[in-house]
């Protein structure tokens, strides 16, 4: 089967690009978008919504793509933004929109687990929202969103606390060389792990649920990412590079989700988190294995 590259304006997929300051971004997703959204899969007019945050010569910006279950009601849709936007253009909140065509990238994700990615940009994209929508010191509380997601994310896709350990330590590695690799700033993570070691401890074994989100649409329902993970693995099963390609289609899935989830210092963010996971999954391999051997010697 051919798979699409591009959208235009009139096709199954709908890009729009809101132009607006990076502290307003927040308030917007939180609201405007969520309202949108949450219309829009309630009378089953979409089945899928990612965004991501962006920069380009116009400035900062949201970038909306919505997969309409029927083209025909392209119209209502672009009524509905118009409606739920125009407050926020006129009190200059947002200084433009713009509908643009939206590219797939199949080179970074694959041709065939594209849609599957999309799925799963879906399912975290609106958690992420009203994870926003419900916190009131949402950027102060992005980090544990920003964990517990990834921690969802990796569990999925299966992966044990090694596999875990070793691709937060990938990650991790990248990034603390974009930073210079100084001594002082590994002096600051190893301050900030042990700061937050029990935070961390305590969100990935709280039971955050979004289990009724499928209450609002099908397309919402957890089987959804868990569905697409399995079809990803299956498909990198098939090929020679099958494991070193899957790593790198799960950084890139939780690369994105750090970018839904910080307005800003999205690197830094990701230094420091993905140190500190590194670590914690590293003290977690070591347990669950001194464990297995207590149990082999009783």
């Amino acid at each position: 089967m051919s798979i699409q590259r591009k959208f235009i304006l009139g096709e199954e997929w709908l890009y729009l690009k809101i132009y607006a300051g990076i502290g307003f971004q927040d308030k917007l997703l939180a609201k405007e978008i969520l309202e949108i959204t949450s219309i829009l899969y309630r009378d089953q007019l979409i089945d899928k919504f990612f965004f991501i945050r962006y920069n380009d010569q116009d400035g900062s910006h949201l970038r909306l793509r919505f997969h309409i279950s029927d083209t025909a009601h392209i119209l209502v849709i672009i009524q509905l933004v118009k409606e739920k936007l125009k407050p926020a253009i006129i009190n200059r909140s947002i200084s433009k929109i713009s509908w643009d065509t939206y590219v797939r990238e199949l080179e970074r994700y694959g041709t065939d687990s594209i849609e599957a990615v999309e799925s799963i940009f879906s399912i975290n994209s609106w958690k992420v929202i009203t994870s926003l929508s419900t916190s009131s010191n949402a950027q102060e509380n992005a980090w544990l969103i920003a964990i517990g997601l990834t921690d969802e994310l990796m569990n999925s896709f299966n992966l044990n606390q090694d596999e875990k350990h070793q691709l937060m330590e990938i990650s991790y590695q990248h990034y603390f060389k974009r930073f210079g690799e100084g001594k002082e700033l590994k002096n600051t993570l190893k301050d900030r792990y042990r700061e937050k070691s029990s935070q961390i401890r305590e969100q990935l074994n709280s039971s955050q649920s979004f289990d009724n989100y499928h209450l609002l649409s099908d397309s919402l329902n957890p089987s959804v990412q868990s569905d697409s993970t399995k079809k990803i693995i299956s498909l990198h099963q098939q090929k020679e590079a099958g494991k070193a390609e899957l790593i790198l289609v799960i950084r890139s899935l939780v690369h994105m989700i750090f970018n839904r989830t910080f307005s800003y210092s999205q690197n830094t963010f990701e230094l420091v988190i993905y140190y500190m996971l590194s670590n914690f999954y590293k003290s977690e391999a070591i347990r669950v294995r001194n464990k297995s051997a207590e149990v082999l010697i009783k």
